[in-house]
């Protein structure tokens, strides 16, 4: 399997996370796939909507977005170890799926906001569009703060709810180390502090 992405994406580094917590290191590879948007043709070929990451399967399928990438990993992989990252029915199910749509969410409306401040002219800058954007991100971060249990977690369990956690905070620092989050959300910086650490989202950050 080869895995097409750019190393600063949040979504790419979700699912590289979700790679190494499913032991799949020696079957996927990490391909590079950067430009504006996938400047190379052929990479335009497999990702027909020109976004990452996308993910091509020992047969020549090719799936995308990273959610769907995500579900063909946990396919990949040993049931038993799938299952610890995405239940397999009910209630806990949709509880992780729910905290991954939240990453996935905060991840689309921080990469608007780094878009638009970054390549659009200030003075055609939508103020009111990039407030309203940037409040997703504030009041993903303030549910996330507020979760019961945060600080057992990734002691007590690390899901595919929290791959995308893990994938989204450190794109806020890339990108916005003007606005530290960490002082609103001080049970959440330290669960980071705890994640950091942990060899699959380590390898992605660099």
């Amino acid at each position: 399997m080869r895995l097409y992405g750019s190393n600063a994406s949040p979504f790419v580094r979700k699912c590289r996370i979700l790679v190494g917590e499913l032991g799949l290191e020696g079957e996927v590879e990490f391909a590079l796939a950067e430009g504006g948007p996938l400047d190379d043709p052929g990479l335009r070929a497999k990702s027909p909507l020109r976004k990452i990451p996308f993910i091509e399967m020992a047969d020549g399928a090719v799936y995308y977005d990273s959610r769907v990438v995500a579900e063909a990993l946990l396919t990949a992989a040993p049931a038993e170890r799938a299952a610890a990252l995405l239940p397999a029915t009910g209630a806990a199910r949709l509880e992780v799926l729910t905290r991954q749509a939240l990453g996935d969410g905060m991840a689309d409306a921080a990469v608007g906001v780094a878009y638009e401040t970054r390549l659009r002219p200030a003075e055609m800058q939508w103020g009111d569009w990039l407030d309203n954007q940037w409040g997703r991100v504030l009041s993903g971060l303030d549910w996330l703060e507020a979760q019961p249990g945060l600080e057992e977690r990734p002691a007590a369990a690390f899901d595919l709810g929290d791959c995308a956690a893990a994938a989204l905070l450190p794109y806020l620092d890339f990108r916005f180390a003007d606005r530290d989050w960490r002082p609103a959300h001080p049970r959440l910086a330290a669960w980071w502090d705890r994640v950091k650490a942990r060899p699959s989202v380590a390898a992605t950050i660099g």
